[in-house]
């Protein structure tokens, strides 16, 4: 069963509760202000403290160790007046991987003065291989069209280079160079692939 209420009854109770709500907000706003105001004091007491730290401890002789951020190295003492624009030739190198599309034409390497095949497996035990036969024959092919260039003209003074390792095969050189006997299979290979 509801009573109903008279109309001033209604008026006074929704004027305390905008009084009320008001008083809420009234404390919100309040709790802002201090919180606002001790977080400003607080930083600039810190700036206040930070300063006078660093005063107290330029003032009173105390150095640190600073250690630069960038080492310089001496400047090489070698003379390099000997080398010109007519003794320093222009270099045309190229990187001719096993992955090739292609093979390497003679139009191609009489434009170059080095040519960089890449890559020649090292195992283990410091030998050198090819990995299959077909990216020896490439080799053989790119070697093969090198000497019939330098047979017909003596202009080009192409050099054929090798790459040992690659991405895949670069894991044991140390290992190699550590052993006397790895060491000079490892050179034996590369002499023999030299004459090949």
């Amino acid at each position: 069963m509801q009573t109903r209420r008279n109309p001033e009854t209604r008026r006074s109770l929704i004027e305390q509760n905008q009084c009320e709500g008001s008083l809420d907000d009234a404390r919100y706003c309040t709790a802002t202000v201090v919180i606002i105001s001790v977080l400003f004091v607080t930083g600039v007491l810190a700036l206040l403290i930070s300063f006078i730290g660093l005063f107290v401890a330029e003032t009173m002789g105390e150095t640190t160790t600073e250690y630069p951020l960038f080492t310089t190295t001496e400047i090489p003492t070698t003379d390099f007046d000997h080398i010109t624009k007519k003794n320093c030739k222009k270099r045309v190198v190229v990187f001719y991987t096993e992955i090739e599309s292609t093979p390497i034409t003679k139009i191609q390497l009489r434009k170059l003065t080095h040519a960089v095949f890449a890559y020649i497996q090292k195992n283990a035990d410091g030998s050198l291989q090819f990995k299959t036969d077909r990216i020896r024959q490439r080799f053989l092919d790119m070697k093969n069209k090198t000497k019939s260039i330098k047979s017909d003209s003596n202009e080009t003074n192409l050099k054929i280079m090798v790459s040992i390792g690659g991405p895949d095969n670069s894991d044991n050189f140390s290992d190699v160079l550590e052993d006397p006997a790895k060491t000079r299979t490892f050179i034996e290979s590369v002499m023999s692939l030299l004459q090949f």
